[in-house]
């Protein structure tokens, strides 16, 4: 506002100087540009003082919306810590389960080479009995024939 007086004045002002003298122009120019400057000054200050007013409103609602949070997030701490150690206890259960798991496709895998070694070790007794029985089957029947023989002899 000062400085819309001060123009209006340096506008209005007669080139006449309190002696009742004229002011060369370049006098006149001279007072308007140090006025000028000085509103410029004041205009930016004022500026930056709307500008800080803003930013200052800005800052405390944005204070005012954080402490609701944080008022929001201690009601719901509670039932976040439970939820938490819930989480935590599953976690446990899960890893848990995870090592039984590998416990027993561990326990699996032997098997299957036991078992693989067992059917192996099953053919080669059963081809061993056979072999056994083939062999004993023969010397039955070459007894039988002996004996038929002898019986026919006498």
């Amino acid at each position: 506002m000062r400085c819309k007086h001060v123009k209006q004045t340096v506008e209005g002002h007669t080139e006449e100087n309190e002696n009742g003298e004229f002011s060369s122009e370049e006098d006149v120019k001279a007072s308007q540009s140090g006025k000028n400057s000085q509103c410029e000054k004041e205009i930016e200050i004022n500026r930056l003082r709307q500008t800080l007013a803003d930013i200052t409103e800005k800052l405390q609602y944005s204070l005012s919306e954080y402490q609701q949070l944080v008022k929001k997030n201690e009601q719901k701490s509670p039932f976040l810590q439970t939820t938490e150690k819930r989480i935590e206890a599953i976690v446990q259960k899960q890893m848990a389960i995870e090592e039984v798991i590998k416990d027993i496709r561990s326990e699996m895998d032997k098997n299957m080479v036991h078992k693989a070694v067992a059917k192996q070790y099953k053919r080669e007794i059963e081809e061993r009995v056979k072999r056994k029985l083939v062999k004993q089957l023969k010397e039955v029947d070459q007894f039988l024939q002996v004996n038929i023989l002898v019986w026919n002899m006498h």
